[in-house]
């Protein structure tokens, strides 16, 4: 039987994954002179700070903020993608994560 800190360790980092990988591969589609090219720098802005508070998080022990804040920074991007201020590219750009997954990472509506 699975124990609860198990299952919140192999969580919490499968989340870290997903949100380095998310970020990685997240690129800006409104032009810059674009309202929403400000709006989509201040999603992006929250979930990089949402990933470097939940790595915060990991480093004092504290695996459930840490999985709370990994979310949070996931949904910005989730948001901006539906939004259609963020595009997923094809290869990572920035944090790197050669463990990463795909999983989750909705494509923009149109």
């Amino acid at each position: 039987m699975t124990q609860p800190q198990d299952h919140l360790t192999e969580k919490s980092d499968r989340y870290r994954r997903l949100l380095a990988d998310a970020l990685s591969k997240t690129s800006i589609v409104p032009d810059r002179s674009s309202h929403l090219h400000a709006v989509a720098e201040d999603y992006l802005l929250m979930a990089e700070s949402y990933y470097n508070d939940g790595v915060h998080f990991l480093d004092e022990g504290d695996r459930v903020n840490a999985l709370v804040a990994f979310s949070y920074g996931h949904a910005f991007i989730d948001a901006g993608i539906r939004l259609g201020v963020f595009c997923e590219m094809k290869q990572s750009t920035t944090l790197p994560d050669p463990n990463g997954s795909r999983k989750g990472l909705k494509k923009p509506l149109s």
